[in-house]
């Protein structure tokens, strides 16, 4: 029986040996693409035959209790399967996608009113009520009664300080693929900023947001993570029709991720042998550098604004090593992770300037198309956290592929009012991501003072 054993692991090992080769040989001129490793599939291949593909008969000493009963549960161990290990990739979800979800909050956040100049105006940023003429808006409230005692088109431009402050709520829903589970959830952010108006083309200032994830992976197993991003950013007027925006901040996080695993033992012949399952659990910190440079250029048409928009963002990920905790022998050591995105934007901004006795309403529309340029999916080194040979085995395995296009789409409403209060509303959606499903609310106000 036991030369029978020996034989078949024996056997077993001259055909995986050729498979290799043969393997090799097809994929010898296919792009990298073609090797890209599931997860899933890399934790059976290599606890399958006694984790042979561990080196577990070589060194049955240099392997952690749990990964031991794994390994030497049966000794013909022919295959395996595992599940959850697509939900190993979560601190990696910091993609393109959830990256510009912080930077349009921020742009909304600022949103309100327009920096003005004598004699012109220009947006104070993007998504906010545009480059229309603050002269125009600021003579149809005086006419309107809306300056408030005393007021007047002069009060207005004569203030330079102003406060803002926002709340968020977004659902992100990502889908699943082979490479990683997918998740439905929610995230909740508030917003507190200032800036300056140092002089007529020149506004500076300061954006301090903090988010919150709560997530559930479809396979089993959840992740939160807080957010802290602190920004600055600066609008420069070149005329009374166009902006620059330029922004750079970096965001600290804390992803705290618990996933659900399973390796289910399956003999030579026979039934399928015991399930092995956990729920790794793992921290990380994450920084994320933010930048973004946005350009934009408007129209006039009576009450109407309307123009382009350009715009860059740009952000990278960078997570220390860390493993995963649990006792079950599924859990792993990853790798360090640099996550990077690029994305241009070309969009349609317009507004309609309504005045009333009360003040100016400005309902609002801003399409965008997004063209993400690091559209490569990110490999990842892992080994097993019970693999405690003097050189563990290491391995890799991919993370999903970023959509390189989709469309945002915004409608939104806000008001200038007396004393220099504006309140404004926005949604948002996105369309045509494969990946992802997203849709938000954001709401705040902006004070002048």
């Amino acid at each position: 029986m036991t030369n029978d054993g020996v034989f078949s692991r024996t056997g077993l090992r001259a055909l995986r040996s050729l498979a290799i080769v043969g393997a090799l040989l097809c994929v010898a001129g296919v792009d990298d693409s073609a090797r890209a490793q599931v997860l899933d599939d890399e934790i059976a291949r290599l606890l399958s035959l006694n984790c042979d593909g561990l080196g577990f008969f070589s060194n049955p000493n240099d392997f952690g209790r749990e990964l031991t009963t794994i390994c030497a549960n049966a000794q013909n161990t022919g295959n395996g399967s595992s599940s959850g290990g697509g939900a190993a990739a979560a601190q990696s979800s910091v993609n393109s996608v959830q990256n510009s979800v912080l930077q349009r909050r921020l742009e909304r956040a600022r949103a309100g009113r327009p920096e003005s100049g004598e004699g012109g105006s220009a947006a104070a940023a993007r998504d906010s009520i545009g480059v229309a003429s603050w002269n125009d808006w600021s003579v149809l409230a005086m006419d309107s009664g809306s300056a408030g005692e005393g007021g007047g088109s002069g009060d207005f431009r004569s203030r330079r300080f102003d406060l803002f402050f926002s709340l968020g709520y977004e659902g992100l829903d990502r889908n699943v693929t082979v490479f990683e589970d997918g998740y439905s959830s929610t995230i909740g952010g508030a917003t507190l900023g200032f800036d300056y108006r140092f002089v007529d083309w020149f506004v500076a200032g300061l954006i301090i947001t903090y988010s919150r994830q709560e997530a559930d992976f479809d396979g089993g197993g959840e992740f939160e993570n807080s957010a802290f991003l602190p920004t600055l950013f600066a609008t420069f007027l070149p005329s009374d029709r166009s902006y620059l925006n330029v922004s750079i901040g970096r965001n600290f996080q804390d992803f705290d991720v618990q996933r659900a695993a399973s390796f289910v033992i399956t003999p030579q012949a026979g039934p399928p042998g015991p399930t092995v399952t956990g729920t790794p659990i793992s921290s990380t910190d994450p920084e994320v550098d933010l930048a973004s440079l946005q350009f934009g250029y408007d129209f006039f048409a009576g009450s109407f604004t309307f123009g382009p928009r350009l715009a860059g963002y740009y952000s990278r990920t960078t997570i220390d090593p860390y493993s995963e905790t649990s006792g079950n022998g599924l859990e792993l050591r990853i790798g360090e992770q640099s996550v990077k995105s690029m994305q241009g934007t070309v969009g349609f901004f317009g507004a309609w300037a309504i005045g009333t006795e009360r003040g100016v309403f400005l309902p609002q529309l801003n399409v965008e198309y997004v063209w993400e340029f690091e559209d490569e999916p990110v490999i990842i080194a892992a080994q097993f956290a019970q693999d405690n040979k003097t050189q563990p085995t290491t391995f890799t395995y991919q993370t999903n592929t970023p959509d390189s296009d989709f469309v945002n789409i915004d409608l939104g409403f806000s008001a200038v009012l007396a004393n220099g209060i504006s309140p404004y509303v926005t949604l948002r959606g996105m369309l045509g991501n494969d990946l992802f499903d997203s849709y938000a609310v954001y709401a705040g106000v902006r004070f002048e003072l």
